[in-house]
């Protein structure tokens, strides 16, 4: 009515898609692959253990999960049950899931549910 621009009830679509990331949100996949990588080969380094010098960017990629991460940055906290136990979301974090499935318990990913 008043020539104002009339925003949507909640959070702006925009907003929500700079917290699901853009060219302006510097917490990537990428980002913290490198960050994982050259923690790794410092640590090595520090540690007198050659074997994490030459580790790859293919090696850090196998350690975790990419499409199974969630930024919760954006996101209302939650109180959830996992494995039977109450689970708090970590709102304003973003979580990159380490790779598991399928590597423990003879490959039974049971013990991964939610319930």
């Amino acid at each position: 009515a008043g020539g104002g621009v009339v925003q949507p009830p909640g959070e702006h679509p925009w907003y929500r898609k700079r917290v699901e990331g853009d060219a302006r949100d510097w917490l990537t996949p990428n980002f913290f692959l490198r960050a994982v990588q050259k923690a790794i080969r410092e640590y090595g380094e520090a540690h007198n253990e050659g074997d994490t010098a030459g580790m790859s960017m293919r090696d850090v990629e196998e350690l975790f999960e990419l499409e199974s991460g969630r930024d919760f940055r954006g996101e209302k906290e939650q109180i959830l049950r996992r494995g039977g136990v109450l689970y708090r979301t970590p709102t304003r974090w973003k979580r990159f899931a380490i790779s598991v499935a399928g590597k423990y318990d003879g490959g039974d990913n049971t013990w991964m549910r939610m319930n």
